[in-house]
């Protein structure tokens, strides 16, 4: 094979990563964007007296915008939407540096997907979620700790979820959706 063959080659390689980066990085943009909109639109609806929701649909429909989320925009991408699964899933690696491309990715398409929320809501719902807590503490540490623990089980469970079934597979996007469903 020739040096020219070669140079070729490689060139195409490195077109083809960059490529693949790109295509992931925007999948996780979609992913994000759909999940929270679609989040915060269920939970907007769910708060308002005008829409007759139940807590089993409002758990049905967070778990199905989780799916949406994750199969919709790209399937054959691996599309973690929570950072701390993308950190997770890039330290297990060999070049941590692979998957954290994704992470600026996620949180941007967070704020688009309450963008997004924001624009529905001053239309439909007119909901204001800022005011509706269900626990009122007044210990700040407190109510730190018990994010953080509950933040932690959930994203453990998650990550676990996608390890057993393999996360390109349809079979673990469902069992992860229901997980969601159940879990909220």
């Amino acid at each position: 094979m020739s040096n020219q063959s070669k140079n070729k080659q490689v060139s195409l390689r490195k077109m083809l990563k960059t490529k693949t980066v790109l295509l992931n990085t925007l999948a996780e943009l979609i992913a994000s964007t759909i999940f929270s909109s679609l989040y915060f639109i269920f939970i907007s609806r769910y708060l308002n007296e005008k829409f007759h929701t139940d807590y089993v649909m409002l758990s049905f429909s967070v778990g199905l915008a989780f799916f949406a989320a994750v199969y919709i925009p790209f399937h054959t991408y691996r599309i973690h939407i929570i950072p701390f699964i993308t950190l997770i899933t890039s330290l297990r690696r060999k070049n941590p540096f692979i998957l954290l491309h994704k992470i600026p990715a996620q949180i941007v398409g967070a704020f688009l997907g309450v963008l997004i929320f924001n624009t529905i809501n001053e239309r439909t719902t007119q909901i204001n979620i800022e005011n509706y807590q269900l626990i009122n503490l007044n210990d700040s540490s407190l109510l730190i700790f018990i994010n953080t623990i509950t933040a932690s089980l959930l994203c453990y469970g998650f990550y676990m979820i996608r390890v057993l079934f393999k996360s390109k597979q349809l079979v673990g996007t469902v069992y992860l959706s229901l997980f969601f469903s159940v879990l909220f």
